[in-house]
């Protein structure tokens, strides 16, 4: 089985077994036996009942965020870090990442999801699974590039563009930090899109397997644009439109998985490009979520021995 769902709605789950074959036959047609086969091993051993959150309150005490009500269904990760990241984008400290991962599927969850209008909330959870496949194939995951990016970006990990500017706004920053930053916002705004443009182009793959549309509007559209004025020059934001409009839905998938060498989010920020080099060097360690838990533990115990 390459698809697995250890959660309570028991309607993801009707649908899930009813349909079951189909999915991970075209599981393994999209991505061939041997990506198939690792998602199903990494699956049975990282995905738990406890990884799966069932409403917003087990969510905000797991992230310690306070999540609005309306939040969509998301894949998420807990991440544990022994070293820090400076001001230039190394890593200074022991290069190992552990991470697990886990779900907030709900009733709810899918009522505020882009994909409420096919009525079948498995749509949904398929959405936050394609993302848990990448994060299983990347290496490193894209989402880690995600985690470790907003430092160097905002104190306060906000991403909507207003606040972000307002944000800025307040801060006590030299022109060129302004215009530093704000290149690493526009390139961190299209790694991001990138990478949920390509999980709707696969959750399009999959889904239509068992007759659930994903209409994809945006695909072969111009891409849009917006610049911006910075203290040394224009930036340009993306804000819609299609960022793989030259590549076949088979190609942006497999770009996707080896993101690292395949996309190009170059900037002409040496924050960024330190950043990414470095993350290429770390080694990631996955875990289940209520093993993730115990590594803490003991790796506080120890640290509180050596002290």
């Amino acid at each position: 089985m390459v698809i697995e769902y250890r959660g309570r709605l028991q309607e993801i789950r009707r649908d899930l077994d009813a349909h079951r074959d189909a999915i991970d036959q075209r599981y393994t047609e999209v991505l061939g036996y041997e990506r198939a086969r690792k998602v199903y091993e990494a699956s049975e051993r990282l995905l738990t009942p406890e990884s799966f959150l069932g409403d917003i309150d087990e969510l905000r005490q797991a992230t310690g965020s306070d999540f609005p009500h309306d939040t969509a269904n998301k894949l998420g990760a807990g991440v544990h870090a022994d070293f820090v990241i400076d001001e230039h984008g190394y890593i200074k400290g022991n290069p190992t990442v552990h991470t697990a991962p886990f779900f907030y599927i709900s009733e709810a969850g899918f009522e505020a999801s882009s994909y409420r209008h096919t009525n079948r909330p498995l749509a949904s959870y398929v959405h936050e699974y394609n993302h848990f496949i990448f994060y299983l194939l990347q290496e490193p995951p894209l989402y880690l590039m995600d985690f470790f990016a907003v430092d160097g970006i905002t104190p306060g990990k906000t991403f909507h563009l207003d606040i972000f500017m307002k944000e800025m706004e307040g801060r006590n920053l030299s022109p060129s930090d302004v215009a530093n930053i704000m290149k690493r916002y526009a390139v961190f705004g299209m790694m991001k899109d990138s990478h949920e443009r390509a999980t709707e182009i696969l959750d399009r793959q999959i889904l239509g397997s068992i007759g659930i549309d994903i209409p994809l509007e945006w695909r072969g559209k111009n891409r849009i644009y917006m610049i911006m004025r910075s203290p040394l020059g224009n930036i340009v934001f993306p804000m819609g439109g299609d960022p793989f409009a030259s590549s076949t839905d088979e190609e942006v998938v497999e770009n996707m998985i080896g993101w690292v060498e395949s996309l190009d989010f170059r900037s002409s920020d040496p924050y960024f490009t330190n950043l990414l080099g470095s993350l290429k060097g770390v080694r990631i360690r996955r875990h289940a979520v209520n093993h993730l838990e115990e590594l803490e533990k003991r790796l506080e115990r120890r640290n509180k021995r050596g002290n």
